[in-house]
């Protein structure tokens, strides 16, 4: 899907997002700039200056304590109540 982006270096949270349908086909990147990103939807954590250049910008949080320290798995994310979380970031001129 040319209009979504998922910007990640953890393969658990890349396969936690391409098990969402609409991100299934999603291309991968592990860094963006303002061109990559511009008009589109993304998944990812990206610094307020670059995120309010995407459409969209859809992050993991997690209802539990989020797995931290260690590379995470899946089953980590799950137990962790992993979900996304949409934001629409905007400039204040």
């Amino acid at each position: 899907d040319n209009d979504r982006i998922i910007v990640s270096r953890h393969p658990a949270a890349i396969e936690f997002i391409q098990n969402i349908p609409e991100w299934r086909y999603a291309r991968v990147v592990t860094f963006v700039t303002k061109n990559k990103i511009l008009g589109k939807k993304v998944i990812g954590n990206l610094p307020y200056s670059l995120a309010k250049y995407a459409k969209e910008i859809t992050i993991i949080e997690f209802k539990g304590q989020p797995p931290r320290g260690k590379q995470y798995t899946i089953k980590d994310m799950i137990l962790a109540r992993a979900y996304l979380a949409k934001y629409v970031v905007k400039a204040k001129n």
